[in-house]
């Protein structure tokens, strides 16, 4: 009887010890990030969070659970820093690569090229021109040397060239892509202050010029370009890419449609633009957007005005849901955005947790870690048994979900079904999608529909 009762009680021991052990394995940022209540912004406790500042750019390793920072504001509100910032999602920490370089160990080559002595690159700025390369574990960055002043006095200089740089994050070492062909430093068609994305399926990172497309292949590490338009799209545009609908976007700008969202399309070349419908977001510069890959959806965020940016007339802060089946910009409750000022280059997703992690910037307090977790209402429009977060074509039955392009429209919603038009562009809006146009000069035909 008593070894029965000795039995039970060990028993009841080990299974409480088991539960304790199980919880303490849990890492201490999935507890957080599970605990957090959906469409509503959270404070992260995150550990060794480096002051952020503008034009510095962050890349997104979604499935991983990591973000990383790198550049700099270079105008002298700041010290210049150079160091490579990691965030661990499941620990909550913020750690640096190494020690960041003073411009006294910044150097100049006879072609103006600007590396330091310890192998890496100046500070510099990086906009959203800096992106994950998931198939290498390397970080690829084109950056802006040209606006650090501090560092071209110390070299003596007036001018430095715009450069490709590769970071190793294993072996936390820079790799200088001198050759690499990096698009030059021009407002109007190269990569200055524009976003990047890597497209695993082209196996290249995608860059928006105003006329041309630029491509970097890692296995030649060299760029090229292709013919294209990017449908308006400014300076401190910004990119992501959904890695589930192998989609790329490209949002805002400064001077022209600062509200414009459009989509690549491989196949055209071109960006097409997205006619969405709903609430319309403020023009702000410096604007942010995350894809979250598991509702396909985006998360914007805009930015307060400051002396720092160039246009938010509103002077208003502001969250916003696009549903990137239906289209429609919608906001979610409560909509609560986290207090920033000016233009920032920080935001992305984690699809490891399901979150949005946003950074803020204001020169006059320590910078913040925001979370938000977007929950869609559960539902099924028109009724064909797929809820709207799943289906593709919500506005008319469609139980198969029949896409034979593969450009995640249905086929019944579609309006060039052959040809992958995830855009749906139709400029004359006649029903058939611009990319089932063929012909031309009041030849044009409708192919496929």
């Amino acid at each position: 009887m008593h070894a029965v009762s000795r039995n039970r009680l060990w028993l009841a021991g080990l299974s409480a010890f088991m539960c304790l052990n199980n919880a303490l394995a849990e890492p201490i940022g999935e507890a957080f990030f599970n605990a957090m209540s959906p469409n509503q912004w959270t404070r992260v406790p995150a550990s060794g969070l480096p002051t952020f500042e503008p034009h510095r750019g962050m890349a997104v390793d979604s499935t991983g659970g990591r973000l990383f920072l790198f550049g700099s504001e270079t105008h002298g509100e700041t010290t210049p820093d150079n160091a490579v910032h990691v965030f661990d999602a499941d620990t909550l920490t913020w750690t640096a690569s190494y020690a960041p370089e003073p411009v006294t160990a910044y150097l100049l080559d006879s072609d103006h090229w600007t590396p330091t002595i310890g192998g890496n690159p100046w500070a510099a700025h990086t906009f959203d021109n800096l992106v994950y390369l998931p198939d290498y574990n390397q970080l690829l960055v084109v950056t802006t040397p040209g606006h650090n002043y501090p560092g071209m006095d110390a070299v003596g200089t007036t001018w430095v060239a715009r450069q490709t740089w590769l970071y190793d994050i294993a072996s936390a070492s820079w790799q200088f892509l001198k050759d690499a062909g990096t698009p030059p430093e021009n407002h109007e068609f190269g990569l200055y202050a524009k976003g990047l994305v890597y497209d695993p399926n082209l196996g290249k990172v995608i860059g928006s010029g105003r006329d041309k497309t630029f491509m970097f292949d890692p296995l030649t590490q060299t760029w090229s370009h292709v013919a294209s338009n990017n449908d308006g799209h400014d300076i401190h545009a910004t990119a992501d890419f959904n890695h589930v609908t192998g989609r790329s976007f490209l949002f805002g700008g400064v001077y022209t449609l600062p509200n414009r969202i459009t989509t690549y399309d491989p196949v055209l070349s071109q960006w097409q633009p997205l006619a969405t419908s709903g609430v319309t977001p403020v023009d702000a510069d410096g604007a942010q957007i995350a894809v979250d890959s598991v509702n396909d959806v985006i998360v914007y965020v805009s930015v307060l005005e400051d002396q720092y940016a160039y246009t938010n007339s509103s002077g208003a802060s502001q969250t916003l849901i696009l549903d990137l089946q239906s289209l429609e910009w919608t906001r979610p409750d409560p909509g609560f955005t986290p207090l920033n000022f000016g233009l920032g280059f920080a935001m992305g997703y984690l699809e490891k947790y399901n979150v949005s992690l946003y950074l803020t910037r204001d020169f006059s307090r320590q910078p913040e870690m925001w979370a938000f977790r977007y929950e869609p209402a559960a539902g099924d429009a028109d009724l064909d048994g797929v809820l709207d977060v799943n289906d593709n074509c919500r506005s008319i039955a469609n139980p198969d979900q029949a896409d034979v392009d593969f450009d995640s429209v249905g086929d019944i919603c579609d309006n060039c079904i052959s040809i992958s038009n995830p855009g749906q562009a139709d400029s004359n809006d006649d029903g058939c999608g611009d990319a089932c146009i063929t012909g031309g000069c009041g030849a044009a035909t409708c192919v496929n529909q």
